[in-house]
């Protein structure tokens, strides 16, 4: 958000110059890893000093920075609004243009001490950018570490108000109080568009004369009197002495402060007292700072005093807090005092040896004649590489020889093969010779190539492994942490374990750690357990965490490696589904078995019908279930039966317009799609209020329906209601798809069977109008007669029609027959005269094979001009108004010319073969019966013609006439079916 879209007319949060001293000093407390504590001082200086967005600060890159001209460049300046034309939009800003804040050398300290060779200027753990989320908690953790209390319009707030955009609101204060700069001022280093914007936010900036008062510097009079003799007895006393208010300012200082660090009096006017502080006793003395301003007694504190040309001098720092008439404190005296002499000669516990200028021993310290494992008698005026002469090709050489030449202490660790040890070695040069002090670091040594083996190994690993101490705060964790949990590093690292956890397993785990620490108890399995973690969007994740236990410095620690088990649970519930669905599915097939052997027994459809949803609703898996039957033209469903549920209270449902996501509409969705259509969602308006007080208190929460069909003829549609969830599952789906597939075709067998043995049927007689049926095309198109002669079924789907053609050409029929997408082929038979009979292969889209499908038989079919008269023997179980509809739903145009029942006399054996008998003469029954017997019907042959005629005393020709006019006479009895009306 910038400055003119800011949400507040006011600065929110502000901090005095004194408190941002306490909130960079606190950037090196033990709550910040030592690799990053100078860092974060350097972005805190930075926001403080620029006014930066933590937006543009994360961004920012070494290419960025110039510190030889003090400017950074901004790598997204803002631009300025077009509606304003005045200030110019800036990207590139002066760092620390007042020389109070040793910005330029805090960044230059930070480059060269930083390990981390990354081009951006503040690097996340990984080497990254860091995300403005990490900015804001290092600022939070720092101004809670340091209890600083920031000031608002209304007073003053908690720790945690503390934001990157407090700094940034502290960078103004800052320059309208203290520096008495303007509002334009303000404007332009903090690049508001418009200068509203910052009188806006920063007009109500007032303080009294008090408040300047103690955000200034101390005043020499109120702090030190100003009086020769005084002058006289501070400058005589050999040893530093300083004074500087609690901003870190330096106020008062004696010459001897110069003569030893080099510095001028201008150039200490700018710098921080811990600038003088070798970097790694920043945080000790800066937290002795701290003690001293809150009036706390210290004692003296050794560190090295860092010299202009970078000379390392050991000194001895104390001090004390400077005080006004009130108490109030203003600032702090010290004195530093030069300890090399001390330091040199003392028996101190690290090896310590001196060399003159020819490189001879002058002495050695007892424990120095134990780590080289000579004695000082042995050594003293023996020259260090005669003693030693393998040290002529090592490291130390070259750094002793540096230190003399360049007058400027060295330290670097060496390796001595003679003794198979690690030394760390630091030399002080003089123009009298080199101070060396030494230790064995060869534990440390070891420590830190299995922490590097460890660290590879936890970089590398997939699983997060987390270290913590005995106060469970984490100590360490690996990149895996991220994404497992959401966190990075950085943003883990000093918080306590229980962050990654539920409340409830938060307060087990501090009481569990807390009771094993004082009894050593074991309340959990180290070596696995399976416990959710918490992700930092709130989520949880399951994981299984085992743990260790080592040792350190006397200080016990606590290693767990944490496995995220998402995957493995989800296949472990989709196994156990699995076999769930399994057990149901062999269930829910001997169910379909029961039914389809019940099916079996029943010859109507209703029976059929009532028969199915019976049982599936006496079954342990369903609630209830009805069959419906459609109309096209009426485009409803209309329960027919129901089991566990009155078919009457279940309402018609309209299937116009429906997506089948409520329950009263998937069975019209399923008649629509031809599927079957599954709802598992609850649902209180169950296909009706009658309905849904019919079967309250039965726990239904999931519906399927599914169509009832056989080869394109729909029956209707099945709709059953269950319990679980998990009823219908794909498999199940599909054995319902096959369930109302068996069903269809037991009720179309069933139309069938009682079409065969029925003695009478129902026969129809319709007037066809539609242009697309082949015989009706031939008829209109060639203007001739078309008669059917009789049906054959070829497959399923497809049928052969044998038609006698009057008035018209075979060829003018093959042309016709080519052009129509419902003829597969077309055979002339035969030909005479003006008539020829035709074999047509018919597609399932023709009328015949419609009506066949709905049980029909075609008896007589004729075709002239641009109709067709069709009789058709139908079931009298059979739905008249289903016939019709679907044969207009093939477009064409039908009209019922007649209805009537017709009787059919009872064909038994004894009269069929009387009836095939009398058409035989018996020449043609001898020829028949003799080939039956002799095998000419088999494959191959037991007899030839020839044989057979031979047998018979006739000749061949004469057997085989006998044999084709029989034949022809034997299949025209059962192809032929006389009918009468009754």
């Amino acid at each position: 958000m910038t400055a003119s879209t800011t949400a507040t007319d006011h600065a929110s949060t502000w901090l005095q110059p004194d408190q941002i001293e306490r909130l960079r000093t606190a950037c090196y407390d033990d709550c910040f890893q030592s690799p990053y504590r100078q860092r974060n001082d350097a972005l805190v200086a930075l926001l403080y000093d620029l006014g930066l967005r933590v937006g543009e600060l994360v961004q920012l890159t070494l290419n960025h920075l110039d510190l030889d001209t003090g400017t950074i460049q901004l790598p997204n300046p803002e631009q300025a609004d077009s509606r304003q034309t005045s200030p110019p939009s800036r990207d590139t800003l002066e760092l620390d243009p007042a020389h109070s804040l040793g910005t330029v050398r805090l960044l230059t300290s930070y480059l060269s001490n930083r390990e981390d060779d990354s081009t951006v200027l503040f690097p996340s753990r990984n080497g990254g950018h860091l995300t403005p989320k990490a900015v804001r908690d290092v600022v939070t953790k720092a101004a809670a570490t340091a209890e600083i209390r920031p000031y608002t319009p209304a007073g003053q707030s908690e720790p945690a108000d503390i934001s990157p955009q407090t700094l940034r609101h502290s960078m103004a204060w800052r320059l309208l109080i203290v520096e008495n700069r303007s509002l334009t001022a303000v404007r332009d280093r903090l690049r508001h568009t418009a200068l509203s914007t910052t009188k806006s936010l920063y007009a109500g900036f007032n303080v009294d004369e008090e408040q300047a008062d103690a955000i200034t510097q101390i005043p020499r009079d109120t702090t030190l009197p100003d009086t020769p003799i005084i002058d006289d007895v501070l400058e005589a006393i050999p040893d530093l002495l300083y004074a500087f208010d609690k901003n870190g300012q330096l106020v008062w200082w004696n010459d001897r402060v110069t003569e030893i660090t080099g510095y001028t009096d201008t150039e200490i006017a700018d710098m921080h007292p811990l600038e003088f502080v070798a970097q790694e006793m920043r945080v000790e003395i800066a937290e002795a700072i701290a003690h001293i301003l809150d009036q706390e007694s210290i004692e003296p504190r050794e560190t090295h005093l860092v010299t202009k040309d970078g000379k390392y001098l050991p000194y001895e720092f104390t001090g004390a807090p400077i005080t006004d008439d009130e108490g109030t404190v203003r600032g702090v005296a010290g004195v530093g005092r030069d300890v090399t002499a001390r330091k040199r000669f003392e028996r101190i516990s690290d090896g310590f040896y001196a060399l003159d200028t020819d490189w001879r021993f002058t002495y050695l310290n007892s424990r120095a004649e134990t780590l080289v494992d000579r004695s000082e008698e042995a050594l003293l005026g023996a020259v260090i590489w005669d003693e030693f002469p393998d040290t002529v090709d090592m490291q130390v050489y070259d750094e002793f020889h540096t230190a003399m030449e360049t007058q400027e202490p060295v330290s670097f660790d060496q390796y001595d093969p003679r003794l198979d040890s690690w030394f760390s070695v630091r030399a002080y040069p003089s123009k009298t010779g080199l101070s060396v002090y030494f230790q064995d670091i060869t534990d440390r040594k070891e420590r830190e190539q299995e922490l590097e083996q460890y660290r590879t190994l936890t970089e590398a690993a997939t699983d997060v492994i987390v270290t913590i101490d005995d106060d469970s705060i984490i100590q360490s964790v690996n990149p895996a942490v991220t994404d497992i949990f959401g966190y990075t590093p950085d943003e883990l690292l000093g918080e306590p374990l229980t962050r990654l956890m539920a409340d409830e397993l938060a307060a087990q785990h501090r009481v569990g750690l807390q009771r094993y620490l004082t009894t050593g108890e074991r309340t959990l399995d180290w070596s696995n357990i399976e416990l959710p973690g918490v992700r930092a969007d709130g989520s949880e994740v399951p994981l299984a965490i085992s743990f260790s236990e080592a040792e350190y410095d006397n200080q016990r620690f606590f290693t767990g490696i944490v496995r995220d088990i998402t995957k493995r649970k989800e296949r472990q519930r989709a196994l156990e589904q699995q076999r769930t669905e399994l057990a149901r599915l062999n269930q829910f097939n001997e169910l379909v078995q029961d039914l389809v052997h019940a099916m079996v027994e029943e010859s109507t459809r209703t029976e059929i019908e009532q028969t199915i949803c019976d049982q599936l609703a006496a079954s342990e898996f369903y609630q209830a279930a009805w069959i419906g039957e459609q109309t096209q033209t009426a485009e409803t469903v209309t329960p027919r039966v129901g089991g566990g549920i009155d078919p009457d209270a279940v309402p018609r449902i309209s299937t116009a317009s429906t997506d089948g996501t409520s329950p009263r509409e998937i069975a019209a969705r399923a008649v629509e799609t031809r599927d079957a259509c599954v709802i598992q969602n609850p649902f209180d308006d169950l296909a009706g209020e009658a309905c849904h007080n019919q079967l309250q208190g039965a726990d239904i929460d999931s519906a399927l329906a599914v169509p009832i069909e056989h080869g394109d003829v729909l029956y209707g549609v099945l709709v059953v209601y269950a319990a679980p969830t998990t009823a219908f599952g794909d498999r199940q789906r599909e054995s319902f798809v096959d369930l109302g597939e068996t069903i269809g075709f037991a009720i179309t067998a069933a139309e069938r069977k009682d079409a065969l043995v029925a003695e009478s049927v129902l026969e129809l007689t319709l007037s066809i109008r539609d242009s697309e049926q082949f015989f009706i095309q031939a008829a209109s198109r060639l203007d001739a007669t078309v008669k059917l002669d009789g049906i054959a079924g070829r497959s399923d789907d497809v049928y052969l029609a044998y038609f006698t053609v009057t008035d018209a050409s075979p060829a003018a029929i093959r042309d016709l027959a080519d052009q129509s997408e419902m003829v597969n082929h077309v055979r002339m038979v035969s030909s005479h005269a003006t008539e020829c009979l035709c074999e047509v292969s018919i597609t399932d889209s023709s009328l015949i094979t419609t009506i066949a499908e709905y049980g029909g038989t075609v008896t007589d079919m004729t075709a002239e001009n641009d109709h067709c008269t069709v009789r058709i023997d139908l079931p009298r179980t059979a739905d008249l108004s289903r016939v019709i509809d679907a044969l207009e739903a093939m477009g064409a145009d039908v009209e019922l010319q007649g209805k009537q029942t017709v009787n059919r006399p009872l064909q038994t054996e004894h009269r069929f073969q009387a009836a095939v008998t009398d058409r035989l003469t018996d020449k043609q029954r001898d020829a028949l019966e003799t080939a039956y017997l002799a095998g000419f019907f088999k494959q191959p042959r037991h007899s030839t013609g020839e044989d057979i005629a031979a047998s018979l005393d006739i000749s061949p020709s004469t057997f085989h006439q006998h044999l084709r006019v029989g034949l022809g006479k034997l299949v025209s009895s059962i192809a032929d079916t006389p009918t009468e009306c009754a």
